[in-house]
């Protein structure tokens, strides 16, 4: 992006949400050149995480996981694990009303599948990017529901208390509230506020 003709390198911001809003918090820690950051209800510990699913689905998920990263080496073929289930379901993401939010309100020509490769499971369990937030130079705007049935409010605290420039807003609201719910207004109005401020 810094290289594009369009684009001010020295104004540069990131936007990221869920899994992306680690994401942007990883980049930001490794690449200080990054102007603003703005993460919304984002994942910041897989270990926290792991905490909320059931020992036996966690082990038969890393099981399965070992077994693609397997069939992928040798046969060239995935064995795919769905992305998001309802609860029991042998899905990574199957926390209360998850799958509803997702798979319902797709647009009907959608291309998008519902799987991924099982052996990813291995390295999100191992992703944790509250380990390296303390090391952003940048300000950083965090939005995040004391209703997120997936990401515990606490963890994204402790990772806020790591960063040195950040402004923090907490709602009640669960995981998907800040895109289909009455806080869609909040959380526009939030981000554009602080991106205007710090990409002057």
């Amino acid at each position: 992006v810094k290289k594009m003709p369009e684009v001010d390198k020295n104004r540069v911001g990131l936007w990221g949400a869920s899994f992306s809003g680690g994401h942007v918090l990883v980049t930001a820690a490794r690449d200080h050149n990054v102007k603003a950051v703005s993460a919304v209800v984002p994942f910041v510990d897989a270990w926290a995480s792991l905490d909320l699913i059931h020992p036996l689905l966690m082990l038969a998920g890393a099981g399965y996981g070992l077994a693609d990263l397997a069939s992928s080496a040798l046969l060239g073929m995935n064995l795919n694990l769905g992305i998001v289930g309802k609860p029991g379901d042998f899905a990574f993401l199957t926390f209360p009303g998850w799958y509803e939010e997702v798979v319902n309100k797709l647009p009907e020509d959608t291309n998008w599948k519902n799987e991924m490769p099982a052996r990813s499971i291995l390295e999100i369990a191992l992703y944790r990017p509250t380990l390296v937030v303390s090391d952003i130079r940048c300000p950083v705007q965090v939005i995040y529901g004391s209703k997120d049935q997936g990401i515990k409010p606490e963890t994204v605290e402790e990772a806020i208390q790591k960063i040195s420039k950040v402004e923090s807003h907490r709602w009640p609201m669960n995981h998907f509230g800040p895109f289909t719910g009455e806080f869609v207004d909040k959380t526009l109005h939030e981000q554009l506020k602080f991106f205007t401020e710090h990409l002057k």
